[in-house]
């Protein structure tokens, strides 16, 4: 998770020293893992760990990196993301989870 803060920190800085602020900030991860029944292996753990750190917990750190900036432009925020979380599939339910913590 440290990485997160000194890349989205890192990430922001630049945007913010070449553009000279921040309007919007347009949050749109993936990450390719493919599709596989659930089994509950170690190697199916790490998929969901890695699917999260990208399509998730990556969303939350810049986030709050881009919200003072968003703040003081009176910016926003917009998330691109797949329409897999609305749909129940037993063979892509870990990828989908993500997507219901973005979306509710």
């Amino acid at each position: 998770m440290a990485s997160h803060d000194i890349y989205g920190q890192c990430i922001l800085q630049a945007a913010v020293s070449v553009l000279g602020g921040l309007d919007h900030l347009i949050l749109n991860h993936a990450t390719v893992t493919g599709y596989f029944l659930w089994d509950g292996s170690q190697g199916q753990l790490g998929t969901v760990e890695r699917t999260l750190d990208v399509n998730f917990l990556s969303f939350v750190h810049l986030s709050s990196h881009a919200l003072p900036y968003l703040k003081e432009s009176n910016g926003s925020i917009a998330v691109i993301n797949s329409n897999g979380g609305k749909y129940e599939k037993n063979i892509i339910l870990y990828y989908i989870r993500h997507y219901e913590l973005l979306l509710g």
